[in-house]
């Protein structure tokens, strides 16, 4: 939306990048078994962000089996 590119080279650059970004988030959702909608995958993406983030500023080291574990159960995947 915010390309100002007028040689069709550009456009269709810009086209492509801006479909492949849409598949990817699809798949994404799809994998994790979430209902696809663009709000709910750029929430997602920022929350992992913000998590990443504050444990990487912070140094601390979680549990990664504990991580994977709640992670599975929230998303209904665990048995």
């Amino acid at each position: 939306m915010d390309s100002q590119a007028r040689d069709t080279n550009k456009l269709d650059c810009a086209f492509n990048a801006s479909f492949a970004s849409l598949n990817v988030a699809k798949v994404m959702m799809k994998e994790r078994g979430m209902e696809y909608s663009m709000s709910n995958f750029k929430l997602l993406m920022t929350n992992t962000f913000l998590t990443k983030r504050i444990f990487d500023v912070s140094r601390y080291r979680p549990n990664q089996t504990l991580i994977n574990h709640i992670f599975k159960e929230l998303f209904g995947c665990a048995a």
